[in-house]
């Protein structure tokens, strides 16, 4: 399934021939997108006026980081 925000975008006049010629792919690959790679975000979302955020929250965003236990000297007791 499309993310909306790009079936929104890419449902206006001309937009797959602007996103392609802006990431530099074949418009037939941009119409096979299902969200916008990674490597395209900030070049589409500096052009659209928009944060990268919206169009990948998932990479962009302020997802929980995970924690991994790192020993230190305070978790160990050290003074």
């Amino acid at each position: 399934m499309r993310d909306p925000i790009l079936s929104e975008f890419l449902s206006r006049k001309g937009a797959v021939k602007r996103i392609s010629a802006l990431c530099g792919v074949t418009p037939s690959a941009v119409c096979q997108w299902n969200r916008v790679p990674k490597r395209h975000v900030k070049a589409i979302a500096a052009y659209l006026g928009i944060s990268p955020v919206e169009i990948r929250p998932d990479v962009f965003g302020d997802a929980p980081k995970q924690i991994t236990h790192v020993q230190t000297a305070e978790h160990r007791g050290a003074a």
